[in-house]
């Protein structure tokens, strides 16, 4: 449920979020050029599953120091639990690659966006109410 109105804190939040999905993305993207450009993998879905495993580890590091600062909490939970999350999310975003891409033929810098934005909603909501949860919520 989004808040009618939302505190300073939870924009701040967000903000710190779409920073830190930026980076990661930017690897991720970084990655998948590299792979299916001058290394000319194919399929693109298996590249982009590459390039998901390391713009996903650049996320998590970021989500716990710099956008929840849940440091506090036991990094092998976190990490288990991002883990399975985002082993889920980049199994949805590779298999939308293969359709958009290999299977319909489409721009793979299209079918990246698309795939992206519908992860970044995702993402957000899982990582802020089962990953990175803080008991101090209300903190400014």
């Amino acid at each position: 449920m989004i808040p009618m109105r939302w505190q300073r804190s939870e924009v701040v939040e967000l903000l710190r979020y779409v920073v830190n999905g930026t980076v990661a993305t930017l690897v991720h993207f970084a990655a998948l050029t590299v792979l299916i450009g001058p290394m000319n993998m194919r399929p693109v879905g298996l590249a982009n599953f590459l390039g998901a495993v390391l713009g996903t580890t650049a996320s998590f590091f970021g989500n716990r120091q710099f956008v929840f600062k849940a440091d506090g909490a036991p990094i092998q939970q976190q990490a288990v639990q991002f883990t399975a999350l985002y082993a889920a999310l980049a199994l949805v975003h590779s298999t939308l690659m293969y359709i958009w891409c290999d299977w319909a033929g489409g721009n793979y810098q299209m079918g990246f966006l698309v795939a992206t934005f519908l992860q970044f909603i995702l993402s957000y909501i899982a990582n802020r109410r089962l990953v990175f949860t803080i008991d101090k919520r209300d903190i400014h």
